[in-house]
């Protein structure tokens, strides 16, 4: 049960990061409601950081947002999918919406977590393409039987952030304890993206690898002229910092270096600086 939608605006985030997803199973109080929390979450959280901010002071708009957020992909998949819905995926729902209506932060089967995503620098678990999947994509997905638990564990991403509802304790899977401590959602509290593990994002590696793989398809079909072309863009754009589109491909097409410096089996204690030395001057290596 999953989704994949590319984004509309590379540069801009929509609010409403659900466009067409609503049915007539929101009344006009609850669209209110959510595109009250959607905003908040917008402004609060996705602009800022954009601009390079790393704490977020919350409150419990932050979880409401989660909820009515997943409530929404829940339902649609149960909706649309109904032979692949288990009952795990239906409690969940029904869990999300009595948040929502309840206005209530908290709920004892619910498990909300999040991450910021900073740019993938160094060839590991993904492959180029990572970087324009991280920043410019819309996926959605539901994982039953999570490590072996029966469960419901509902995956979206939004560009440039990664949220995840859960009906158990994702701890209780991490191969060391408090790795998710950062990401957990509580009523309020103080974000930092620097004390976040990555560990939500590495626990949806078999989510998100195929995507970055069919990204990186595409720009293997690029010629390099067309990538020379679109980086001296980049480098003559005064915003090239804050634009998602432009700099998820900058960073796609270093680690797209490394890629080829390995093939050319170069050590890999030194693949970083001598990738960083050809992106600057501009020198993609010949593929092998």
């Amino acid at each position: 049960m999953n989704g994949f939608v590319h984004s509309a605006s590379l540069n801009h985030l929509i609010q409403d990061v659900e466009q067409g997803w609503k049915g007539p199973w929101l009344c006009q109080n609850c669209e209110q409601l959510f595109n009250r929390w959607e905003t908040w979450f917008v402004n609060r959280f996705v602009d800022p950081f954009a601009r390079s901010r790393r704490r977020f002071p919350y409150d419990q708009s932050l979880s409401l947002f989660a909820a009515s957020l997943h409530f929404r992909h829940l339902h649609l998949q149960i909706t649309t999918s109904q032979a692949k819905a288990r009952p795990h995926d239906q409690q969940l729902r029904e869990d999300l919406r009595d948040m929502c209506l309840a206005k209530n932060p908290h709920h004892p089967r619910v498990f909300q977590y999040i991450q910021l995503l900073t740019p993938v620098k160094t060839v590991d678990h993904f492959q180029p393409g990572i970087n324009t999947y991280l920043f410019e994509s819309v996926h959605p997905s539901i994982q039953q039987n999570v490590d072996g638990i029966p469960s419901s564990m509902s995956f979206f991403k939004l560009p440039s952030a990664l949220l995840v509802t859960c009906d158990f304790d994702l701890n209780l899977v991490m191969p060391t304890p408090n790795l998710l401590q950062a990401h957990t959602i509580q009523a309020a509290g103080v974000f930092n993206v620097a004390a976040q593990s990555g560990a939500l994002l590495n626990e949806a590696a078999e989510i998100v690898a195929p995507v970055a793989q069919q990204i990186q398809d595409n720009y293997s079909q690029m010629s390099d002229r067309q990538r020379e072309k679109i980086r001296q863009r980049i480098m003559n754009d005064p915003d090239r910092e804050i634009r998602r589109a432009r700099r998820s491909f900058d960073a796609d097409q270093y680690l797209l270096i490394q890629v080829r410096l390995l093939r050319w089996r170069c050590p890999r204690l030194i693949v970083g600086l001598l990738a960083t030395i050809a992106h600057n001057v501009g020198w993609m290596p010949p593929n092998r």
